[in-house]
């Protein structure tokens, strides 16, 4: 298992992941974010309107 964190200035930004999907019914990428003052959560998203995106 590979990680790593990033730390980005407000605003918006593009990331690129490249992965291999391994058996096909094991879980094989999770994003989490953990936005300022927040907890880690799962990146969705839904969470963002398309005003936001």
């Amino acid at each position: 298992m590979e990680e790593a964190s990033v730390f980005l200035n407000p605003g918006t930004h593009s990331i690129r992941v490249e992965y291999f999907q391994g058996p096909r019914y094991e879980l094989a990428l999770q994003l989490f974010i953990t936005p300022p003052g927040g907890e880690q959560t799962i990146f969705s998203l839904a969470d963002y309107p398309p005003e936001q995106r």
